[in-house]
Parts: C-alpha cells; structure tokens; sequence
C-alpha cells in the first residue's frame, strides 16, 4: 500500500514538473518573440533618427547656401 501511494504521490509530481516545463516553454519562446520585436521597434527608431538627422544636416546646408548668396548679393550692391 506504501509503495502504491508513493507511485501516486511521484505520478503526480511528474505531472506538476510536466506543466511547470510546459509553461516555462511557453514563457521563453514568447520573451523571445518580445525580444525580436523590440529589436526590430529599437532598428525602426535608429533609422527613423538617421534620417531625421540627415534632413536636419541637409536643411542646415540649405541655410548655409541661401546666407552666403544673400550675403554676396548684398555685397554686390
């Protein structure tokens, strides 16, 4: 009787770990999604930034431009 209660106390235990891995599976495979997204939402904003940067840079010599053919058309005159 001892033995068959232990086999039932330790079918269960297997049954519980069983589970818990299962969940943990889960739990790992869906930080990995997470992981893959945040990598790809941090990839989006970098070049969102580079871009913005580059606009930036490029409106500054625009500027630059228009100042130095201001000033020449105001020393000409």
């Amino acid at each position: 009787m001892a033995l068959e209660k232990r086999m039932s106390l330790d079918a269960t235990a297997v049954a519980r770990l069983c589970k818990e891995r299962d969940e943990l599976l889960e739990t790992a495979e869906r930080l990995r999604s997470e992981h893959g997204v945040a990598h790809e939402e941090r990839d989006q904003a970098l070049r969102e930034h580079d871009e913005a940067c580059q606009e930036h840079n490029d409106a500054q010599q625009k500027v630059s431009s228009l100042q130095a053919k201001l000033k020449n058309t105001t020393t000409q005159k």
